[in-house]
């Protein structure tokens, strides 16, 4: 501490409850007897100024360091005191302390003794020299460790490991790293974290480059390596009382702009849901140790990164791509397979490839309930109705087989296996680790156990599928399990590779592999191999009878569904709603003087380039719907207050792709642009009357054609409005509509003209 100055603190500024002072500002002025602002000089020379010397109170401390007012010029300077609450901005100290007088190497500001008659001089003695301190003492022995048993923690900083179960949520701790071993019948364990306020002011950086200022009030980062959901931030309001109410509300204002790279302006909330375009790619570093015991062999894989990511992700598989099963190609599309109620699974035909059949399967049940971590296996005792395989009954045997139930598959490994008795049932036990209710389907041989990944797929996101293969019983047809919430998949994998009978898409290979079940406690940490001096990553797998040899290429990419949205909200209200009331599940306002045509109350935008789609050079099947509206629901579209200024509600840009491709589709009528002729509309309702005009005149809209028609639904006849086109459109398809250079035609089933209506010429 510089010479003629003195440490200022406190430790228990309060109020008169006893309760500590946060989130306030402690001042102190220079200020003379007679309590005039002045300026001096210090005790070890130089001037102060006579600004006040400011410090922030969190839970009643502080600490702030003033000029000791013994050895100030003129001598016993003063310093009036006042406290303000940061957020409600009243002054904790009324009218404050006119004259404090600090001096000394320390002094405490809980100790003093307000002097309340202004102007008396308060004279402190010179402190004595401190003396020489003592030598420390010997430590005392280490006491005994104590049993593992239940947590209870606050102000917790550092890496620890949960051995059991926490008593409560942590609060107000800083780590790196939990290490959760807690299985209890609840199956939750929570952990939060807090930040406290942030003031910060100063010049700031913004170079035009790619420095600069960042300013958080509150920062939390969630790295969540275990399966099961993560949450960054949770919010929970219960009201029971009238008045307005949000889960989170923000007010952002100030002055805004856009300068240098910071382009994003002003945002009341601002996120981005972004995919690991990268993933684990590494090869085997040491062969598995194999014990005999197929909980403990081939499980532990040591693995040598290569590229990608460091880290791998719990629940996704590891596939040995060295070692491929098997290469065809889809003949149909995929279908279900079910063997018993709520149990169903994928089948479709493949060509180019005979499928290796199963030694046997069935349906499984008998099932106990597991609460187990994914590593733990337990015998459980099944009964199987086992199915036919070339029309006789094939049992299984002790060995490696597959389980699929509902979203949970698993690769087992059969202890031992019954005869087959005169119903088809045969007791098998077997090893399980998730927790299977119900009937679930039991496949052993053959393809069983591998991965299906889509050609198509990998040659344009060069990642693969992972989807659970369960093999083949007839040689022709190949299972596999794909659930998204639940619910079986049949649909194409992805829109870069539908599952048809020919063609570049219908690609498919096998590939060995397992499910992630365990990861280091930092999820891909890097272990150091002391021989070879390179990094290693450790990893447990799923039981498997994969053959992974020293230098097989492996990768670990992510699960093959991804389902979301960038923005999730629901409203949901039971109370009587009065008619015109403005709730909304969406709601979006905008305002201000200037706001014009360049702002958008909503933007949608695909930043996709268009040579992915159909029609357009790629193989998509449809571009991304704009907006789906599924369900009950009113007007499509309700405009109100039309725009004065007749800009048009509806605005296709000109620069639309080639080729043909739907612009609205609506029961009744589809406007469909065409690549040779425009749009067009294919009228798909009954029809009664149709009427067309076309308008004449030097206007820029001469020979644009209106078309419409009498529309009978329930005996109900509504006129509606089709299309306009800008050019003349043709066509003989049956139930259609045909428009020439002489009228409008409606087109009979059989390609006869069952009307003709000339055009009609109006006034532009």
């Amino acid at each position: 501490m510089a010479t003629g100055f003195t440490t200022v603190s406190s430790t228990s500024l309060k109020d008169s409850t006893g309760t500590l002072i946060d989130s306030a500002t402690i001042s102190f002025q220079p200020v003379s007897n007679k309590g005039a602002v002045i300026s001096f000089r210090a005790g070890g020379g130089g001037q102060v100024v006579a600004a006040p010397v400011s410090a922030i109170v969190e839970n009643g401390v502080f600490t702030v360091q003033l000029a000791d007012t013994t050895l100030t010029s003129p001598i016993n300077v003063g310093y009036r005191v006042t406290v303000i609450h940061n957020v409600t901005g009243k002054s904790l100290l009324g009218p404050g302390y006119e004259c404090v007088q600090p001096s000394g190497a320390a002094w405490s500001f809980d100790t003093y003794d307000p002097i309340l008659d202004a102007n008396v001089t308060v004279s402190t003695g010179p402190q004595g020299l401190v003396g020489p301190r003592g030598n420390a003492g010997p430590q005392g022995p280490a006491g005994p460790a104590g049993a593992d048993g239940t947590i209870t923690a606050d102000s917790v900083s550092g890496n620890f490991t949960v051995p059991n179960t926490l008593s409560a949520a942590l609060t107000n701790f800083a780590i790196t790293h939990i290490n959760d071993n807690s299985w209890t019948s609840a199956g939750q364990t929570r952990f939060t974290q807090g930040n406290t306020n942030l003031i910060q002011y100063g010049t700031g950086i913004n170079d035009y480059g790619s420095r600069w200022t960042l300013t958080i009030n509150s920062s939390t980062i969630t790295q969540s390596y275990t399966r099961g959901i993560a949450q960054c931030q949770s919010y929970q309001l219960m009201s029971r009382a009238m008045g307005d109410r949000a889960g989170v509300y923000a007010y952002v204002t100030g002055a805004f702009g856009a300068t240098n790279q910071s382009d994003e302006g002003a945002s009341g909330s601002s996120w981005q849901i972004r995919e690991d375009s990268a993933y684990f790619v590494g090869t085997v570093a040491v062969a598995p140790p194999t014990t005999g015991d197929p909980t403990t062999s081939n499980i532990n894989q040591t693995l040598a990164w290569s590229s990608g990511t460091t880290w791998m992700a719990d629940q996704s598989t590891l596939l040995n791509i060295s070692r491929p099963i098997l290469s065809g190609n889809f003949s149909g599309a995929p279908a279900v397979f079910a063997i018993a109620t709520g149990l169903n699974v994928i089948k479709v035909p493949v060509t180019g490839v005979t499928l290796p059949k199963a030694t046997a399967w069935g349906s499984a049940t008998g099932f106990t309930a597991m609460n187990t971590p994914p590593t733990v296996y337990a015998e459980q005792t099944l009964t199987v109705k086992v199915g036919q395989i070339d029309g006789a009954y094939s049992p299984f045997v002790a060995g490696y087989a597959m389980i699929a139930c509902n979203g949970m598959p698993q690769q087992t490994y059969i202890i031992s296996a019954g005869d087959i008795d005169s119903n088809g049932n045969q007791p098998i036990v077997a090893l399980v680790r998730n927790n299977f209710a119900g009937t679930a389907l039991l496949i052993q041989g053959g393809a069983a156990g591998s991965y299906l990944s889509m050609d198509a797929i990998y040659s344009t996101t060069q990642m693969r599928t992972t989807l659970p293969c369960l093999g083949s019983i007839d040689g022709t047809n190949l299972l596999y399990v794909a659930y998204i919430a639940s619910a079986l998949w049949t649909g194409p994998m992805s829109p870069y590779g539908a599952q048809t009978s020919s063609g570049a898409n219908s690609g498919f290979t096998l590939y060995p592999g397992a499910e992630l079940v365990e990861l280091p406690p930092q999820a891909g940490a890097a272990t150091t191999s002391s021989s070879a001096g390179a990094e290693w990553y450790a990893a447990t797998i799923e039981v498997n009878n994969v053959d992974w040899a020293v230098g097989d290429h492996i990768e670990n990419p992510r699960p093959y569904i991804f389902s979301g949205a960038a923005l999730t909200g629901a409203l949901i209200v039971d109370s009587p709603a009065a008619a015109g009331s403005r709730a909304s599940g969406l709601l979006v306002g905008i305002g201000g003087k200037n706001m014009s045509g360049a702002y958008s109350l909503a933007r949608l935008q695909n930043s996709n380039q268009l040579s992915l789609y159909s029609g357009a050079g790629g193989y998509l099947p449809s571009a991304p719907t704009a907006i789906s509206i599924a369900g009950p629901i009113g007007p499509v579209i309700s405009v109100r207050n039309l725009p004065v200024n007749l800009d048009p509600i509806i605005l296709v840009n000109d620069a639309a792709p080639t080729g043909n491709w739907t612009f609205i589709n609506i029961p009744g009528a589809v406007w469909t642009r065409r690549a040779a002729s425009g749009w067009i509309a294919q009228p798909t309702s009954y029809f009664g009357q149709v009427y067309a005009s076309r308008i004449t005149g030097s206007s820029s809209q001469d020979g644009q054609v209106a078309l419409g028609f009498v529309e009978k639904m329930s005996s109900v006849e509504t006129q509606r409005l089709i299309m306009a086109s800008p050019a003349l459109v043709t066509s003989d398809v049956a139930n259609t509509v045909k428009i020439t250079d002489t009228g409008i035609y409606r087109m009979n089933s059989d390609g006869t003209t069952k009307k003709f209506i000339p055009w009609q010429d109006v006034p532009s």
